[in-house]
């Protein structure tokens, strides 16, 4: 997958992470795999996990859902799979209701693995997202660029690239994104490492130009997946990106300062939250514990949460113990 070949411009990875825009709360979104691990489709459901419904279909699999300004559109990325005659990884779009998807991203050619990880702009005229290039080292893309499109995939620009050389990588966990305001983006950049399980991840924030590229949590947190609040004075992000130890969700202002664990995971992990248009809300991803049901011991696939922006009343809002798995939740406004 190209989030894994990210993983490593030598020993490190990128992409783009994405902002929620104010808004009455409106659906969510996620990837839901229907088979197996390269067999994903993106789904919808209310708030409170009813009426879930599928939104795309066809060849590949489908990643990394991400809600227009005025969730009246989706994009995201659909992947190939690993053979070497397959098309590049790209980047489409589809009608929230869903529908028949269009392809925006193209120029992929030559030693380019595909692009990922879309993001809208705040005015939803244009998208963020990352574009890999081999040859492939030791499961390391040899350069990765964060770009950005018009809507339709014209006016493709660069931002910043990041090679082996520079010693950081955009991290293969969340969006590159803008902030609402959209005057700086926010990454997970992992630091330089022989081994991408072991480098220190964190979240960077840079102009929209690419300029100042600054580091807004510590290395020892190794956070990633960040995701801006609809007002733009906070971003919630997990921890132990890439790491084994267990992952749990906090708050940092975008200068550094102010942060703050939401709540203390004891079983399980948390991890991929996005806030909630109307900024009080906050859903994640969680695996939980092995769990003793109907006499037997099983093991529940990751599924989705909500909490309440401190922290509190956290709850399942998908079936723990349903297959299939469940990941990457974005929610969108309601028109």
């Amino acid at each position: 997958m190209l989030g894994a070949l990210a993983v490593a411009v030598a020993g490190a990875a990128v992409p783009p992470a994405h902002a929620t825009y104010a808004g009455k709360n409106g659906p969510i979104a996620f990837q839901r795999f229907t088979g197996g691990q390269e067999d994903a489709e993106i789904f919808s459901m209310s708030p409170t996990g009813r009426r879930a419904h599928r939104l795309t279909a066809g060849p590949g699999a489908i990643f990394n859902p991400d809600f227009s300004p005025n969730g009246s559109q989706l994009a995201f990325e659909r992947r190939y799979g690993d053979d070497p005659t397959r098309k590049p990884d790209a980047i489409f779009t589809v009608k929230s209701s869903g529908g028949r998807a269009t392809k925006i991203s193209s120029g992929c050619t030559g030693q380019c693995l595909g692009d990922d990880g879309p993001a809208w702009s705040p005015d939803g005229g244009q998208i963020l997202f990352t574009r890999a290039f081999g040859p492939i080292v030791k499961d390391a893309a040899a350069e990765l660029d964060l770009m950005v499109m018009n809507r339709d995939g014209s006016g493709q620009r660069l931002i910043r690239r990041f090679a082996h050389v520079d010693g950081l990588a955009p991290g293969s966990e969340g969006k590159a994104q803008f902030s609402p305001d959209g005057q700086q983006i926010a990454v997970t950049l992992l630091g330089q490492g022989t081994d991408p399980r072991r480098s220190s991840s964190a979240v960077y924030l840079m102009n929209a130009d690419g300029s100042n590229l600054r580091p807004i949590t510590p290395a020892k947190l190794h956070g990633g997946n960040a995701d801006w609040s609809p007002n733009g004075k906070l971003l919630v992000f997990h921890s132990n990106n890439y790491t084994r130890a267990r992952s749990e969700i906090w708050v940092v202002k975008p200068n550094g300062k102010g942060r703050r664990r939401l709540r203390r995971s004891h079983l399980g992990r948390d991890y991929q939250p996005v806030w909630s248009p109307n900024g009080r809300q906050i859903a994640f991803g969680h695996d939980g514990p092995a769990v003793h049901h109907g006499g037997q011991v099983l093991h529940p696939g990751p599924n989705l949460w909500t909490m309440r922006s401190d922290g509190s009343h956290a709850h399942a809002i998908t079936n723990p113990l349903d297959k299939p798995n469940e990941i990457t939740p974005d929610w969108g406004a309601r028109r």
